[in-house]
């Protein structure tokens, strides 16, 4: 069984950068998690981590994830279920930080320094 180090090594490899390979690794063992897990069909990923997946171009690498929920509640337990449910390492964890962009309040703003 390949270790998780060795897997960022072989990102070194294909010419992934420490910090993107370390995040490509963490992208690809929650993706299998969730492709094997029943809650496959309550999340669409999207960004970065789709366009590197299809063009295979570390170029394209990206350090965050982005996943939409579909027909799943968005309040703290179910985030914690959700977590719970893709721990193929059996980690556990203690805070989840849920990262939002509100595009409303930036367009405010800008219109505001005008």
């Amino acid at each position: 069984m390949v270790t998780i180090r060795e897997m960022i090594r072989q990102a070194n490899a294909e010419g992934y950068t420490d910090e993107n390979a370390e995040a490509k690794v963490c992208q690809d063992v929650v993706l299998k998690a969730l492709s094997e897990s029943s809650l496959s069909r309550n999340a669409t990923i999207k960004g970065g981590v789709v366009m590197r997946s299809i063009s295979h171009d570390a170029r394209r690498a990206t350090l965050d994830m982005d996943i939409d929920f579909i027909r799943y509640s968005l309040n703290d337990e179910s985030i914690r279920l959700f977590i719970q449910k893709l721990d193929c390492l059996r980690t556990r964890i203690k805070k989840v930080q849920l990262k939002q962009t509100d595009f409303s309040n930036i367009m405010n703003q800008r219109r505001n320094q005008l």
